[in-house]
């Protein structure tokens, strides 16, 4: 399995903007400057490719700030490869689950169709 990395364009709290290609097609603000920007630095670093998202969001007019999120750690002066994924180096994968809670089932009401 590899490294699976989320970039969104906002915090959780707010909103992606859209906007409108030349040819009049719908898409994402944050999309297009990543297009931009990769078009512009092909093989930039993580800190490069977040800074030059900013920026390129700030020039547009855009208020919100682009966000990157990774299924795991990993050294942020590696470059930005599209078609190179990063191996997967978590010492788990899956779900980890830390708390077990004893069962409590709850009698049927009177009626109850399930009862």
């Amino acid at each position: 399995p590899s490294d699976v990395q989320l970039f969104s364009g906002c915090e959780d709290h707010a909103t992606s903007a859209d906007v409108s290609s030349r040819y009049g097609h719908a898409g994402g603000a944050m999309t297009t400057a990543l297009c931009d920007v990769l078009r512009k630095y092909p093989n930039p670093s993580y800190p490069q490719l977040m800074e030059q998202l900013t920026q390129v969001m700030k020039a547009k007019g855009f208020p919100q700030r682009p966000q990157l999120s990774s299924s795991q750690q990993f050294s942020f002066d590696r470059p930005f490869v599209v078609d190179d994924p990063g191996q997967n180096r978590n010492g788990t994968i899956g779900r980890v689950v830390n708390t077990k809670f004893k069962a409590n089932p709850r009698p049927f009401a009177p009626g109850d169709p399930l009862g």
